[in-house]
């Protein structure tokens, strides 16, 4: 059974700033005290910061 999880304003501000680092990340990048603060916030709350605003790649793009 999925726990169902509240999105509070918090949360939600987490996952944006987490999507503009997955899809922008660099290697040799050094996150910043906000993109730290962003992923505790997510792990706290039981989210994989890490999965964030990434597609899958079978459904993403043209065919």
């Amino acid at each position: 059974m999925k726990q169902s999880i509240q999105i509070t304003p918090t949360i939600r501000h987490a996952m944006a700033v987490m999507d503009y680092w997955n899809q922008n990340y660099f290697e040799g990048r050094y996150k910043t005290e906000q993109t730290l603060r962003a992923e505790m916030v997510l792990k706290e709350a039981g989210i994989d910061p890490s999965q964030i605003g990434i597609t899958p790649k079978e459904k993403s793009g043209r065919k």
